[in-house]
């Protein structure tokens, strides 16, 4: 068990509980719980007036979304793309067709073998859905 700074308060604790310490963790859930709340009241809103409102970084409200830990709107659209197509996402990094070729070209790569194109392109057809972690 070894004792270092917070990186956020500087007060001693154990890295055994985190990057952070317990406090700061605390904070954080806090403010999450915040953003989520206001998003479900307030589902229209961009991230911008989230942000105002909330009192959050739009920083971190994109960081929230991007783990998958808040889903977004057609109101915040434009607000967060694909990281790979650029297409606009409602949560995590990448859309739905970019998830799925990802997906297809890491079981090839654990099956020792590459994805041939016609194979990611028949596979991201149709309507795939994308799940998130309820916090």
């Amino acid at each position: 068990m070894a004792i270092k700074n917070c990186p956020k308060c500087g007060k001693l604790y154990s890295d055994d509980s985190g990057i952070i310490c317990a406090l700061c963790r605390k904070a954080d859930v806090d403010v999450y719980e915040k953003v989520r709340s206001y998003i479900k009241d307030n589902p229209d809103r961009t991230i911008n007036e989230v942000a105002e409102a909330t009192e959050v970084s739009q920083k971190k409200i994109i960081r929230y979304i991007r783990e998958g830990k808040i889903e977004i709107s057609s109101g915040m659209l434009d607000d967060v793309r694909c990281e790979s197509c650029g297409k606009p996402v409602t949560s995590g990094r990448y859309c739905p067709e970019c998830s799925m070729k990802l997906s297809i070209e890491l079981q090839g790569s654990i099956a020792g073998q590459a994805p041939k194109p016609a194979d990611i392109k028949k596979s991201t057809q149709g309507n795939p859905k994308m799940h998130t972690r309820n916090r």
